[in-house]
């Protein structure tokens, strides 16, 4: 049996029909995709998360290997030279800022950033009211992540 002839069964049985069955079986189909697209969204963070961990762990490896040859660079000087990092942006809706911080600074940490450029690299990745928050941030506030912390 599918799950509208379920729905519509259900329906029936809690005394609904015409335009009320209808709309309670539209009603439960749109909750049902809500709850498919939240699911979907859970796994593509998650997938995300994961793709991470393994890129950084490949970083890790290859910083590892280059400082056994005897590579002339740096852990910080390689790490100032680094595109925009490979991390999702900060959602406010759906993040914990506190939460986002400590992996933005795992992150920042393990691919040797100086922390002068921890507040620039942030920027790229906020969105919504944390970019509103940071935009307003003077230039000597926004070298230091710590202030994002502060409540507004």
């Amino acid at each position: 049996m599918s799950d509208l002839e379920n729905l519509f069964q259900m329906g029936e049985k809690s005394g609904l029909s015409g335009e009320t069955l209808l709309s309670f079986i539209r009603e439960r189909e749109e909750a049902e995709r809500k709850e498919r697209a939240y699911e979907r969204e859970e796994r593509n963070r998650e997938r995300e998360f994961k793709k991470l961990e393994m890129e950084r762990e490949i970083e890790m490896e290859r910083l590892r290997s280059g400082s056994q040859r005897g590579d002339s660079r740096t852990t910080s000087e390689s790490g100032t030279k680094a595109k925009l990092p490979k991390l999702p942006n900060f959602d406010d809706k759906r993040d914990s800022m506190d939460a986002y911080l400590k992996r933005f600074e795992r992150f920042a940490e393990s691919a040797g950033w100086k922390k002068e450029c921890w507040g620039a690299n942030l920027s790229a990745l906020l969105q919504g009211r944390a970019l509103d928050v940071y935009s307003r941030l003077t230039v000597a506030r926004l070298m230091i992540i710590r202030n994002l912390r502060m409540p507004c």
